[in-house]
């Protein structure tokens, strides 16, 4: 592998020039995506009116996801950030295009569903390609500190547009996100433009892998991987509930009480300062047990919201679990990074893993607390994730060491 210590990126660029445009293209997708992830809900409510319906379409995103997660590993291992984020865009502007001009009913709503898993991915494994590339593995966590920072303000920022567009019109928000993506497309473009021509580094052969050479693959990576695997599914989940279930519920909560409106926007604070946060937290546990210990504390603070009544505790519990959640979150990204940057020909293969755990959340989680919602109480599918994340991070403290050794061997002889 190319040393990237003599790499002409150090001597022309600071890595923080990069990675800050960088970060700035994620910001805009992201803000596009928050918009249309609040919205998208609402929109499908709008014409069922059933929570459990709303989880259902929802779901189909994520579930197809995860093969096109399979297809990303198998067929695009060797594709850079570039071709990832110039994908990301094209995708991202197809969502809200087919919900404005094609015909409110099922198959569309699917096939949106489907556009969307698509730059979803794209976009994360864009992320992931261009930390390897531009970042020594010291600086991983700084690195996903600052993308995941930007990241979650522009979800912060995201539903509060989308509600004051909403009051406007109800497809207002829809324009909003084509503008936003637009945005993040002329910013790529000038990114390439100035970093591109000095980033063509030999970092990685691309490879095509036979269908029975990727599941082996996996299935070797998984056996090292699992637990950590369900970890991430765990924390994905209290995302999911959020964006889905939390939504419905921020809506119902509005029309009680103001403040109710913040709920969502409680959610994104936390991205103000997690990422300031994440490099030094863990400085002495490590990054995983530490990431564990504040999925710890974000399941609690889940259990917590479910159970009080007031909204100003409500609120409270909201801005701690994000919090918490949040710190893990960028941990967990980093620890990924370092794995990525010591496989050759597997790295996509192991952001995958990462992936897949993140979409099959997205695939049972809708459903699951959708239907939960529909026949208890909006309150209650927090109660479940939270217990579900208190759960996982509590047998990862116990199970999970602290250095995972790559089989290299055995990914080496397939």
């Amino acid at each position: 592998m190319h040393n990237r210590n003599d790499s002409p990126i150090e001597n022309k660029h600071s890595y923080l020039n990069p990675l800050i445009h960088f970060s700035v293209i994620v910001f805009f997708i992201c803000l596009a995506d928050a918009i249309m992830s609040y919205y998208v809900p609402l929109y499908i409510e709008n014409k069922y009116s059933n929570a459990f319906i709303v989880g259902l379409l929802l779901s189909i995103s994520s579930f197809f996801g995860m093969f096109f997660d399979f297809f990303i590993a198998e067929r695009l291992g060797g594709k850079k950030y570039k071709f990832f984020i110039f994908w990301t865009v094209a995708f991202a502007l197809l969502f809200p295009l087919s919900l404005l001009v094609m015909p409110a009913n099922v198959p569309v709503i699917a096939l949106a569903m489907i556009v969307w898993s698509i730059y979803y991915e794209f976009r994360d494994f864009g992320k992931y390609d261009f930390v390897h590339h531009f970042m020594d593995i010291d600086k991983h966590t700084m690195a996903w500190s600052v993308i995941s920072t930007l990241e979650n303000i522009a979800y912060m920022i995201g539903p509060a547009i989308a509600v004051l567009a909403l009051d406007k019109m109800f497809s207002l928000p829809l324009y909003v996100s084509i503008i936003f993506i637009g945005v993040t497309y002329g910013i790529f473009l000038l990114f390439k433009k100035k970093y591109c021509p000095v980033a063509e580094l030999p970092l990685r052969h691309e490879v095509k892998k036979s269908f029975g050479q990727e599941i082996n693959i996996l299935f070797v990576l998984l056996k090292k991987l699992w637990l950590l695997v369900l970890v991430v599914f765990s924390y994905n989940l209290l995302d999911v509930v959020f964006w889905t279930s939390g939504i419905l519920f921020a809506e119902q909560l509005r029309h009680k009480d103001a403040l109710g409106g913040f709920f969502m926007v409680i959610y994104g604070v936390p991205a103000l300062f997690v990422g300031f946060l994440a490099p030094f937290v863990h400085k002495k546990l490590g990054k995983k047990r530490t990431a564990f210990i504040f999925g710890v504390l974000a399941g609690l603070s889940m259990v917590m919201l479910a159970l009080v009544n007031n909204t100003y505790l409500m609120l409270g519990c909201v801005f701690l679990a994000a919090t918490f959640s949040g710190v893990s979150f960028i941990l967990i990204s980093a620890v990924y990074e370092d794995y990525v940057a010591r496989a050759s020909v597997v790295a996509n293969d192991i952001v995958t893993t990462k992936q897949f755990a993140g979409n099959f959340a997205y695939v049972v989680g809708p459903v699951l607390l959708g239907f939960i919602a529909e026949n208890f109480d909006l309150k209650f599918p927090f109660l479940i994730t939270g217990n579900i994340m208190l759960l996982t991070s509590v047998i990862a403290l116990i199970f999970i060491p602290r250095k995972i050794k790559m089989p290299q061997s055995e990914l080496k002889n397939l």
